[in-house]
């Protein structure tokens, strides 16, 4: 393709690697990433509540954070990049705490007795103010990288912030409504499993 291409004295040419392969090999580094992230969420989330129902209880406060990232993305208009990738994994680690704060409030007042529904409900009221308050201190704190930013352009940080506003607006509101939903269907899942079950 270069053979014909003359160059003044003094240059060279040289050959292009293949960005796509170059591409390809990023996705797949940050797919790796992303499914190691996870699994170390979900190892300390399991280490710390020793129930793997309640694990994945709190492992739902990811999907629906992305659900805030993606309609983030689209109202933004910011491309998806690599970057963007980035600030999900980061994303991880930050949502889970709402549900963790959530489920610990409400597993305290099933221990004390109280019935799992009135437990739900008490356990949701008093955690929605904290809730929305630490999730709030992140969606101010990141959103200045993604409102001042120059005009048509996206920079490494504005991704990231933007992830980080999509993800912690979601969870906010999502998972003081979702999550004592299912809290409630594992609780009589897991009562319908000790009727059904033979005891050891």
């Amino acid at each position: 393709m270069y053979k014909n291409l003359e160059l003044p004295p003094g240059f060279s040419k040289s050959e292009e690697e293949n960005r796509f392969m170059m591409k390809k090999e990023e996705q797949q580094q940050l797919n790796w990433a992303i499914a190691l992230s996870l699994s170390l969420v979900f190892l300390i989330i399991a280490i710390l509540y020793e129930s793997v129902l309640q694990t994945l209880l709190i492992m739902i406060s990811i999907p629906l954070a992305l659900i805030g990232v993606f309609f983030a993305f689209v109202i933004a208009d910011f491309p998806f990049d690599s970057t963007a990738y980035v600030g999900v994994i980061l994303l991880f680690g930050v949502v889970v705490n709402n549900a963790i704060i959530l489920v610990g409030h409400i597993n305290f007042y099933v221990r004390q007795g109280v019935p799992v529904r009135q437990a739900i409900a008490q356990g949701a009221f008093e955690r929605i103010r904290p809730i929305f308050l630490t999730s709030a201190t992140g969606v101010f704190g990141a959103l200045p990288l993604v409102l001042f930013r120059q005009a048509g352009q996206t920079d490494i940080w504005s991704a990231l912030a933007l992830c980080m506003v999509g993800g912690l607006t979601a969870s906010a509101i999502l998972v003081p409504v979702v999550i004592p939903v299912f809290y409630d269907l594992l609780q009589r899942l897991h009562v319908y499993l000790r009727r059904v079950l033979p005891r050891s």
